[in-house]
């Protein structure tokens, strides 16, 4: 799949832009805050409906501007489509496709593939369980519709069940017979997501192992383990029953602490070289060699699972990397449209003859332009 235009308006630090991208490489070259992440988030934000910055809409509003457009025309193996997001600080978003109005924002996932790669994604490994666990779930849902629609009903049985669990607390509501429902629908859709995750994970560990190896040279071994306290041997059924029982077991912990204690919102995603844990004592190397394999593997997988290369966004991501982690990088995303956001295009490792398309980036009073070089 391909990116093949980008029109902004009123977006971040963009009044009016309009780009057409027809090589394999488009590198967005300048200086910090001149916006060229911006592009990046704006081509993000096509694809997963939500920006990997900001969940606050209205930030992504130029200064003074009462909404945004983005238009993305793309190409497919089934065809040529068109991609709108109109943003409103008063209203929420909207997407169209083709020209047709989504009823739910959720039906843009798995329209356009990508994965975005960031120095925030550098953390991935050393920060706390919430983004791995948030890493699985934009993965699975631009390729699993099924999964989306699970996590969506569970997040929402899960934040309704915490509200009722404080008005409990608080002897703002009587009884507990309300729970039993959201307890149900916590261990349908709960065990939903476990079980997908876990599957996903068990694919993610073998991709990644692969990447891994290669990068280190061959001397290092990199494991994966979904980390959950229920029994993933069985069907989605006995996940299901196994999951509402322990859900009621922990229930008046629950009432104890007015939050729910049980359930793959409290899973986790770990990572091992051998037999160390790499969080809490891999080395810096180790560290942003697993966070990059394991985008890699998330990029290769979601091919697999389609039929065709998601888009690759790399923000300001190389300057991170020393130049053999930015050569491999760029072994493994060959035959990727890939979009770089850097502050030196010359400073790019050697292409390997793939295509490339260079814009400048700059800000002139306050509003940021792009030109081809």
């Amino acid at each position: 799949m391909k990116v093949e235009r980008l029109e902004l308006q009123d977006f971040r630090s963009y009044q009016k832009a309009a780009l057409d991208f027809d090589r394999e490489v488009t590198v967005f070259s300048g200086e910090n805050a001149k916006g060229k992440t911006n592009l990046l988030e704006a081509i993000f934000l096509c694809c997963t409906a939500r920006s990997h910055r900001t969940p606050r809409d209205r930030e992504l509003i130029h200064f003074g501007s009462e909404g945004a457009q983005i238009v993305t025309s793309i190409s497919r193996l089934n065809g040529k489509s068109q991609i709108k997001l109109q943003l409103s600080e008063k209203g929420r978003k909207k997407a169209w496709v083709g020209g047709a109005e989504l009823p739910c924002i959720g039906e843009l996932l798995g329209v356009l593939n990508g994965v975005m790669f960031s120095p925030e994604d550098l953390r991935l490994v050393k920060d706390g369980p919430d983004v791995r666990r948030r890493f699985l779930d934009i993965s699975l849902s631009q390729i699993s519709p099924l999964y989306f629609n699970a996590l969506s009903n569970y997040q929402r049985a899960l934040r309704q069940r915490n509200i009722l669990l404080r008005q409990l607390v608080e002897k703002k509501s009587v009884g507990q017979g309300d729970l039993d429902l959201w307890d149900l629908q916590l261990s349908r859709y709960g065990a939903q997501v476990a079980f997908r995750r876990a599957e996903w994970v068990g694919r993610l560990c073998q991709a990644a192992q692969r990447i891994y190896y290669d990068i280190s040279g061959g001397r290092e071994h990199l494991t994966l383990l979904y980390q959950t306290k229920l029994d993933l041997n069985g069907t989605v059924e006995a996940l299901q029953d196994e999951l509402y029982t322990r859900i009621q077991k922990a229930r008046s912990e629950d009432l104890r602490r007015a939050t729910t204690t049980v359930g793959p919102h409290r899973d986790e995603l770990e990572l091992k070289i051998g037999e160390t844990a790499v969080r809490t004592f891999g080395s810096q190397g180790q560290q942003r060699t697993s966070a990059l394999s394991l985008k890699l593997a998330e990029l290769r997988l979601m091919e697999e699972e389609t039929g065709e290369a998601p888009i690759l966004l790399l923000d300001d991501v190389m300057s991170e990397l020393d130049d053999e982690r930015q050569r491999l990088l760029l072994k493994h995303t060959s035959g990727v449209q890939t979009f770089i956001a850097c502050t030196n295009y010359r400073q790019l490792p050697p292409m390997e003859q793939r295509e490339m398309a260079v814009f400048e980036v700059g800000m002139h009073e306050g509003v940021s332009g792009c030109t081809l070089i």
